[in-house]
């Protein structure tokens, strides 16, 4: 009789204790994580325009170089988005536009000088490059990629843009 009493005491105990458990965990919110979070219903689009070359070429090697570097040929487009069909275009143009941009600037990596008209603004760039070198010579038959970075500044907050030819 001792023993069942015993087993009875300790198993109320249990419920009990699984019971005070249960309801702080349920009724005091301990163990669940809470977020605020505040979410505008006015939506704000800065829509960008950003061309660059879609193609340098380079000036062949002459004698029995291999490499190549320097600018001479650009295959690009004008600034409603259409390509131009010159052949021998010795100039590339370079567009950005963000209406609602209060300060832009464009740079460039993978190539170690670029001639190149204006590099800044307010809403708009655009520029002409007229000759440039790539940052390390490419074998003949090869490729290399230049970055083209555009940051600007809209509604306050500064961004950034990318593009590649």
């Amino acid at each position: 009789m001792i023993k069942l009493k015993e087993i009875s005491k300790r198993t109320v105990s249990m419920f009990l204790t699984l019971a005070i458990i249960t309801s702080m965990l349920l009724f005091f919110d301990i163990g669940k994580m809470n977020a605020n979070a505040a979410v505008s219903k006015t939506s704000v689009s800065y829509p960008i325009t950003f061309y660059v070359p879609e193609t340098i070429y380079l000036k062949p090697p002459t004698g029995s170089g291999t490499t190549a570097n320097t600018f001479q040929y650009y295959a690009d487009c004008n600034t409603s988005g259409t390509l131009t069909a010159v052949n021998n275009d010795t100039s590339g143009q370079v567009y950005f536009y963000c209406a609602g941009a209060t300060s832009c600037s464009i740079s460039y990596s993978g190539a170690s000088s670029v001639t190149m008209g204006t590099t800044s603004g307010s809403t708009t760039i655009n520029t002409n490059i007229t000759a440039g070198t790539l940052s390390s010579a490419i074998n003949v038959g090869t490729t290399a990629t230049i970055t083209w970075t555009v940051t600007y500044t809209v509604g306050g907050h500064t961004r950034t843009a990318k593009a590649y030819t």
